[in-house]
């Protein structure tokens, strides 16, 4: 991704897991077009499905949960491939969220 998508997910990532921020999070994955296009791609996907999940069940106390067990991991996410981090370790926390959602 680029550094400057991958900023503003993690800006708005800061706001929280509510259904119009997560939307605006996918929406930049899906305008990557850069060489961690396949990360952006896994990334939009995982970022879809919990919107969806928010759309089901919109209160706070439910976000809270979303946030709570899917934050981490997605930060994680988003810093190996901002850091450049070796493609292995990109690949690991995607396959670890992915595998969180199913």
């Amino acid at each position: 991704m680029q550094s400057g998508g991958l900023k503003e997910i993690k800006r708005i990532l800061s706001a929280g897991f509510y259904y119009d921020n997560l939307k605006k999070m996918e929406a930049h994955c899906w305008a990557e077009k850069g060489d961690d296009i396949i990360a952006a791609y896994m990334l939009g996907n995982c970022l879809d499905k919990l919107a969806q999940r928010v759309e089901d069940d919109p209160y706070d106390r439910a976000i809270r949960e979303l946030e709570e067990k899917y934050l981490p991991l997605i930060k994680k996410t988003l810093d190996s491939v901002l850091g450049s981090t070796d493609k292995t370790e990109q690949d690991k926390y995607l396959v670890e969220l992915v595998r969180l959602l199913l």
